[in-house]
């Protein structure tokens, strides 16, 4: 009978903190408060695309300001860019609802476009797993003519490693990149590259990367 209770009276204290913690949440740390001016995202330019077309994905006003970005061997003029390249997007570094740092970019839905299309239309800047999270339609059953949220991620740096970089590339590796070689393109060390993405396997041929910018 006394132990019968006993498990009454802890089943009940139970109850009574859960109700208890239910309606007196706990406040929640946001993981941003802001955000910064400049990011960059690192578009692979896949064969058939154009200046033109890559504005309009990244919703910039003139081709002129992705070049002022670039340098001439990936953009010879504002009608080429060379296939197979990367090239420099700009866009602000926003905090998205408070929990990480992002831009929403608007897509504009073409008849048959799944996520992974839309990914892949993005260079893979975006993921399946932002587009799945931003947007309520069915991953491979998208109604014509809508306009998705695309959520490109991105750095304002980290002053526990270094104050001395504000520009961050976002950088989704491909399979053909290694740590050695993005360190080499980027100018900085393998080890500063590290740094800022702990964890990351730089071989694994997909994922997002930030890198620290120069110039």
């Amino acid at each position: 009978m006394f132990e019968s209770r006993q498990r009454s009276v802890l089943s009940l204290g139970f109850i009574l903190i859960t109700v208890y913690l239910s309606s007196n949440s706990l406040p929640v740390e946001s993981s941003c408060n802001k955000g910064c001016d400049l990011a960059l995202g690192s578009f692979f330019v896949w064969r058939g695309t154009n200046l033109i077309h890559i504005s309009q994905l990244f919703s910039i006003s003139t081709r002129q300001e992705i070049i002022d970005y670039n340098n001439n061997d990936n953009i010879p003029n504002q009608d080429s860019v060379i296939a197979g390249t990367r090239i420099n997007i700009p866009f602000s570094c926003d905090c998205l609802d408070g929990e990480f740092l992002g831009h929403v970019f608007p897509y504009k839905v073409i008849s048959g476009d799944t996520y992974t299309r839309v990914a892949s239309n993005y260079s893979d800047l975006t993921t399946v797993d932002l587009l799945n999270k931003f947007n309520s339609h069915p991953e491979n059953n998208i109604p014509d003519d809508v306009t998705l949220k695309v959520v490109v991620n991105c750095s304002c740096g980290n002053k526990d490693v270094s104050k001395d970089f504000g520009l961050f590339v976002t950088y989704p590796l491909r399979p053909e990149d290694n740590l050695t070689a993005v360190a080499s393109t980027a100018n900085v060390s393998a080890e500063l590259i590290r740094s800022y993405n702990p964890g990351a396997n730089f071989s694994a041929g997909k994922g997002i990367v930030f890198i620290p910018g120069r110039g």
